[in-house]
């Protein structure tokens, strides 16, 4: 996902950013806002929009936010909220929705694990340690 600009060429663009939706889970309620879900999706990527009710509360069992992500690094599993500064951070997992490839054990978007380069490279390193 990228801007329009009528004055680049396609092989000019860098097509590296991804626009997905994604479930914030396990936070308290008194967190459950705009707010809140503009700090995460801005950690995570860059905040785009959020599903929010009419008096804008978010309250249910996650927090629904859009974000642009890019798929050159790797994808976070979770995020520290605190309430107050002095409060123990609570532990939010993320669950991205309707994500394309994406690959376990580098968490980078765009191949799957028998592709990735770091298995591939620990493979070759298996390989030249046992000649």
């Amino acid at each position: 996902m990228v801007d329009f600009d009528g004055r680049k060429r396609v092989k000019d663009i860098s097509f590296d950013h991804v626009p997905i939706w994604l479930h914030a889970l396990g936070m308290p309620l008194v967190m459950m806002n705009k707010e809140t879900g503009m700090v995460i999706g801005n950690e995570v990527g860059s905040f785009v929009e959020m599903e929010l009710y009419e008096n804008g509360s978010a309250v249910g069992q996650f927090l629904r936010t859009k974000v642009k992500l890019n798929i050159n690094k790797p994808l976070m599993h979770g995020i520290f909220l605190m309430e107050e500064e002095d409060d123990n951070p609570v532990w939010c997992p993320i669950v991205y929705k309707f994500l394309v490839e994406f690959c376990y054990t580098c968490g980078i978007i765009g191949h799957i694990d028998k592709a990735c380069a770091m298995i591939m490279e620990k493979g070759r390193h298996n390989n030249t340690q046992r000649n």
